[in-house]
C-alpha cells in the first residue's frame, strides 16, 4: 500500500472529510488532496498528526506501505 492510499483509506474509514483534515493539520485543502493523490507526501510529523486527528492507529497502514 502506498502512503497516499493509506492516508485516503484511513481518513475514509474514520468518516472525516478532506476539509476536516486540512483544518486539523493547518494545511490547505489542496495539500490534503495532493497527499491523497500521491502528488506529494506529508512529512513524518504531518503523517503522525494525520492519524492522531482521526484517532486511528497508523500501524496497520504503515506496515503495508
Amino acid at each position: 500500500m502506498k502512503v497516499c492510499e493509506a492516508l485516503r483509506e484511513a481518513r475514509s474509514i474514520s468518516g472525516k472529510s478532506q476539509e476536516y483534515m486540512s483544518l486539523e493539520l493547518e494545511v490547505a485543502r489542496k495539500t490534503v488532496q495532493n497527499w491523497e493523490k500521491g502528488v506529494s507526501e506529508p512529512t513524518i510529523g504531518q503523517a503522525v498528526s494525520w492519524f492522531k486527528a482521526i484517532d486511528v492507529s497508523p500501524v496497520p497502514y504503515l506496515i503495508q506501505v
